[in-house]
């Protein structure tokens, strides 16, 4: 009896011990470091979603603000303004007579109002007994329509001054007020422009300024020119 006691104890103790035996081992620190690391992974996700969103609004403003046509190229720009910066004739010789050829009407008007405040002795009365190839009557004719023409350029060119102070002030006032970078870039393009425009108007001051200078200079050379002329007429 009792070795049959002993063997069912022996029995329930094995079962005992290997139902124990099938029970999972829980890790609690390996299930700690693994929610770690997933949540590690979610923030990794979440930056790269916000570096993504972030590089399209910076590609979606670089392309808002490095492009895009404002038309500031015609700012003060129209067609009558390139005809009122047009006022001079084509060509030195219809300066010289007075021609109204292309946009030049009111320089030519000009030009009449100086023969009119300084009027001159024609040249063909300078010298009746001279004959007209004659180098003084010739630089006396030209320095006269030069000096006519010079005189006209001067006042028109000054009467343009007060018109590209303005322009170069409204172009700077409106770039204060641009917010994108392209527009800027515009605008400083069309105040380099206007400042263009300032140096061909010198610049065509400047050439009849030359004319006028170099008239002068000729008219000292004709004049040694007639005299030896004359020199030898009477020597002979």
């Amino acid at each position: 009896m009792k070795q049959i006691i002993y063997l069912l104890g022996f029995v329930s103790l094995a079962i005992s011990t290997s139902v124990f035996a099938l029970e999972p081992v829980i890790d609690l620190a390996e299930i700690a470091k693994t929610a770690e690391l997933i949540e590690e992974a979610n923030n990794q996700l979440q930056q790269l979603k916000d570096l993504s969103n972030i590089n399209a609004d910076q590609y979606n403003f670089l392309q808002k603000n490095l492009n895009g046509n404002y038309g500031y190229g015609n700012l003060l720009n129209e067609d009558s303004d390139l005809n009122q910066k047009q006022w001079s004739n084509d060509s030195w010789t219809d300066v010289l007579s007075e021609s109204s050829s292309g946009n030049a009407a009111a320089f030519a008007d000009a030009q009449k109002t100086y023969d009119k405040l300084y009027p001159v002795v024609k040249p063909d009365q300078i010298a009746a007994t001279r004959s007209k190839d004659n180098l003084t009557r010739t630089h006396y004719e030209q320095s006269s329509e030069i000096s006519r023409a010079t005189l006209a350029a001067s006042s028109y060119g000054y009467d343009q001054i007060n018109q590209h102070i303005k322009n170069v002030h409204d172009i700077l006032e409106k770039l204060d007020s641009q917010t994108t970078e392209k527009a800027a870039i515009d605008l400083n393009a069309r105040l380099n422009a206007e400042v263009a425009f300032i140096l061909l108007e010198q610049l065509r001051q400047q050439v009849m300024q030359n004319q006028n200078i170099a008239t002068q200079t000729q008219g000292e050379v004709n004049g040694m020119s007639d005299a030896s002329k004359f020199m030898q007429m009477n020597s002979q």
